[in-house]
């Protein structure tokens, strides 16, 4: 039952100082709010509604804002109260009266985008019995069944807002280490990137990543996930995942020089585990990515790839409904409150025709997209094959081809080797052995978390070296 709006004279008054759910402290009498948050200044400013609201339905804004601050992050607070400053502003340009009340007048106003993103806060404004939206407007809101942009994107597989394919997914995996192979990305970003292919944290968790968050035990390397759905401060609960081993260790040495470039040697839980230039946003940082040194093309708009945190975290969910998961399972991976926000991926799961096709589709496609060197037939065909420093392999494995790159690439060899366009693999070396080892990694892996996402980063990765195995096998046939 909706609870009585309360009157106004009973409404308290706003404090001097407040302190928000992860710990921004701010002044709400003030006419702009700020929130030094890792990432960058989050603001809400008040200073527009002068004129446009009247004094009461300021202080009620403030009043709800506030409410908001104190059970979420501040930069979903920030971005609600942006959201309503421009709807009122919006709704006043219809009325003469400065707005004392959001009432269906004002509803009418606005267009059927800006109301699907207003309608959950108006709502819930509504529900916290603070004045400020008639019941008419509630009864309204109640009434319209406007689908969610972001459902609509996941069911009709958008190709701006849904889901990456599994084409444009391997293809974005491939521009990264290709990326990185080149020096057009450095391994900060390379693998802050990755880690979101693997667990979609959300932007305001990836920004609490602290160098401590990795950690060890059983000889196998986990990292901690700072949780935001129970309300509480920030850091004080995570979600531990596996990670693979190549991964980790990649991880594990960028730490180490994370952690060696800081003055005086503050502790891990001080040190973000990864760097944010200029103050941008994880949103800056991935839109820059798409457009300058990835260049991925989408085949189903012919337009650069739409790179978003969102569209990564419904590719990651996505995939998990296709492989059977459930929607409590899907809300525990995105770390959500509860299930029903999760549902919306199950129901946009192919039927179990469609899953048989794209699987065999897969299985028959050409394994060569993975692979991006050229095969020689030994070490001394190689580009750089008279310069020892230039073989790439490991002490488990032995060296497996030549590097034809002059520089440290930052890649993990010879891992990440197959899917760079500088690897010349030998036709005699032991790719059969790494083959085998991988496979083991990856079984063991799912054997001990029962979680085959976190893996699927290495998934291209066996596909490239399968291909070189094929490749040396015809070889040898057209040799004898």
């Amino acid at each position: 039952m909706t609870p009585q709006t309360k009157p106004e004279n009973t409404l308290p008054s706003l404090p001097d100082q407040a302190v928000t759910m992860d710990g921004q402290r701010y002044y709400p009498p003030k006419d702009e709010w700020k929130f030094n948050h890792p990432s960058r200044i989050e603001k809400i400013n008040f200073r527009p509604l002068s004129g446009i609201a009247t004094p009461k339905m300021i202080l009620h804004l403030k009043t709800f804002l506030k409410g908001i601050l104190e059970h979420f992050s501040c930069v979903w607070a920030s971005s609600s109260g942006r959201t309503l400053v421009r709807v009122l502003k919006r709704a006043k340009e219809q009325n003469a009266e400065p707005i004392a009340e959001i009432d269906i007048v004002h509803l009418l106003t606005l267009p059927p985008t800006s109301l699907r993103v207003i309608r959950p806060l108006l709502l819930r404004w509504h529900k916290s019995g603070i004045p400020g939206v008639s019941d008419q407007a509630d009864i309204c809101l109640k009434e319209q069944n406007i689908p969610r942009e972001r459902d609509a994107a996941i069911l009709n597989s958008d190709p701006e807002g849904g889901a990456l394919e599994e084409q444009e997914l391997l293809m974005l995996l491939q521009a990264l280490k290709t990326a990185l192979a080149t020096g057009k990305m450095d391994t900060d970003t390379y693998l802050m990137v990755l880690l979101l292919t693997m667990f979609c944290p959300r932007p305001s968790q990836a920004v609490l990543l602290r160098c401590s968050d990795l950690t060890q035990s059983q000889g196998r390397y986990y990292i901690r996930i700072p949780s935001l759905k129970n309300r509480r401060p920030v850091r004080t609960e995570f979600y531990k995942r596996p990670l693979a081993p190549a991964f980790a260790a990649l991880l594990s040495a960028h730490i180490n020089e994370r952690m060696a470039a800081q003055p005086g040697q503050p502790a891990e839980e001080d040190v973000s585990m990864f760097r944010w230039p200029n103050g941008l946003s994880l949103h800056d940082c991935l839109r820059n990515l798409a457009k300058g040194p990835l260049k991925i093309i989408c085949e189903r708009t012919n337009a650069p790839i739409v790179l978003t945190a969102t569209r990564i975290r419904h590719t990651v969910a996505t995939r998990a409904a296709e492989e059977g998961y459930g929607s409590m399972y899907i809300a525990e991976l995105l770390d959500h409150t509860n299930q029903s926000s999760a549902q919306v991926y199950v129901d946009a799961r192919p039927t179990q025709e469609e899953r048989i096709t794209a699987a065999t589709a897969a299985h028959l496609g050409p394994l060569a997209q993975a692979f991006a060197g050229k095969l020689v037939a030994n070490e001394s065909l190689a580009s750089r094959g008279a310069e020892p420093a230039s073989r790439v392999g490991s002490p488990e494995t032995g060296n497996v081809g030549t590097c034809g790159k002059h520089g440290f690439c930052g890649g993990l060899a010879p891992i990440a080797c197959y899917t760079c366009v500088s690897f010349q693999p030998w036709m005699d070396a032991p790719h059969e052995a790494l083959l085998a080892a991988m496979h083991r990694d990856r079984q063991r892996a799912l054997d001990e978390s029962g979680d085959a996402r976190y893996s699927m980063v290495n998934d291209l990765t066996i596909k490239a070296v399968a291909h070189v195995v094929e490749m040396c096998r015809t070889a040898r046939e057209v040799q004898i």
